[in-house]
């Protein structure tokens, strides 16, 4: 992961964690606990996207580092997706886990 598929991932994170705070709001934890899990999932999907989608073996020499390097507008969208996907899965995932301690 580079600088900026990491930035991307905080932004659609937090943006995904937010929105699904407003949308389900039986497991909304509060607005800056909603952005901020939404970030640290947003983070993790994408980590793990590009693990599975993009962990290749690093290349060889720095000639082709740098050729595989460059970013494309498919794995920009790609990182937007997971990021936001993975901001909603950890949000509501910490606002079930709030539910349920405050209910016991």
């Amino acid at each position: 992961m580079d600088f900026t598929t990491i930035i991307i991932d905080i932004i659609a994170g937090a943006i995904g964690g937010y929105a699904t705070g407003m949308a389900a709001k039986q497991y909304s934890i509060g607005t800056s606990g909603n952005v901020i899990a939404g970030l640290v999932g947003g983070v993790i999907g994408g980590w793990i996207v590009t693990r599975i989608f993009g962990g290749a073996a690093a290349p060889a020499d720095a000639a082709a580092a740098a050729a595989a390097a460059g970013t494309s507008i498919g794995q920009i969208i790609e990182q937007i997706t997971c990021g936001l996907v993975g901001g909603g899965v950890l949000q509501v995932i910490a606002g079930v886990l709030e539910v349920q301690t405050s209910q016991a």
